[in-house]
């Protein structure tokens, strides 16, 4: 199967979520979540609503559209992930993201037209932890 390139925005607001800290090797969490340990490997796209890179450079966070929240902690630093940033996504899956993609962070100024088509480090994914709500 031809690897494809769905091209996702990553649209938020400067500051809108702060994170703590974790140690080197397992990303960091949002605050006002807690890990969950319960990992799924696939997520459907369309129930996708939101993706925010973490200030740590390897954790991806993933919103959806019930209000569920996971996170995928990359094995390395993936070189521009953070807030506010274009984030192409490598998948063999147009309808499934899945810890075995490959998501590309574009450089400033890459136009969606470009996106997908090279400007940036690949960064493999990991399965996606559920993140849990802390009342």
């Amino acid at each position: 199967m031809t690897r494809t390139a769905l091209v996702i925005v990553a649209a938020f607001l400067a500051g809108s979520v702060q994170t703590v800290s974790a140690d080197e090797t397992t990303g960091v969490v949002p605050d006002g979540y807690m890990a969950t340990g319960e990992f799924e490997q696939c997520l459907k796209t369309y129930n996708v609503r939101d993706y925010d890179g973490q200030s740590d450079g390897r954790t991806l966070v993933v919103t959806m559209r019930n209000g569920d929240v996971y996170r995928s902690v990359m094995m390395n630093r993936c070189p521009g992930l953070r807030q506010n940033r274009t984030i192409s996504i490598r998948s063999d899956s147009r309808s499934e993201l899945c810890g075995t993609d490959t998501i590309v962070v574009q450089s400033v100024g890459v136009t969606l037209r470009d996106a997908g088509l090279g400007g940036g480090h690949p960064c493999p994914l990991s399965d996606f932890e559920r993140l849990e709500k802390v009342s």
